[in-house]
């Protein structure tokens, strides 16, 4: 064994420090649970915002895009394809549900496509 103190070595704190966090001893708990709530607000917030920012950008497409169909009692498609609106994406449907127009990737248009398997049909499927 040796003679030395068991805090040589050691930094020790000051004892101002271990005042100020002992008088703060109280405050932990309450950041504690204070510091959720906050981060709570600011999520409901930040997610409130961006999406009335997005609704009012889709709504500014949406009229856009509707200036430029001119639509009255029948389709000027002619009018229409000369058009250039600015939208990234669209689709055109009509009031009985028939599609008329898309543009870029519209998720779910097209349903699961799989190969068919062998004995389906009656013949033999051609593989190359």
């Amino acid at each position: 064994m040796t003679d030395e103190h068991p805090t040589k070595g050691r930094r020790r704190v000051p004892r101002r420090v271990r005042n100020a966090l002992a008088a703060f001893s109280w405050a932990w708990p309450l950041f504690a649970l204070l510091l959720p709530v906050v981060f709570v607000i600011q999520y409901v917030f930040v997610r409130y915002q961006v999406s009335r920012a997005t609704e009012d950008e889709l709504r500014q497409w949406a009229a856009d895009f509707r200036a430029d169909l001119r639509f009255t009692d029948r389709w000027e498609l002619r009018a229409f394809r000369s058009a250039d609106p600015n939208v990234p994406n669209w689709s055109v449907v009509s009031r009985e549900g028939d599609l008329i127009d898309v543009s870029g990737f519209l998720r779910g248009l097209i349903g699961v496509i799989r190969t068919p398997l062998p004995g389906e049909y009656g013949t033999r499927i051609r593989e190359e």
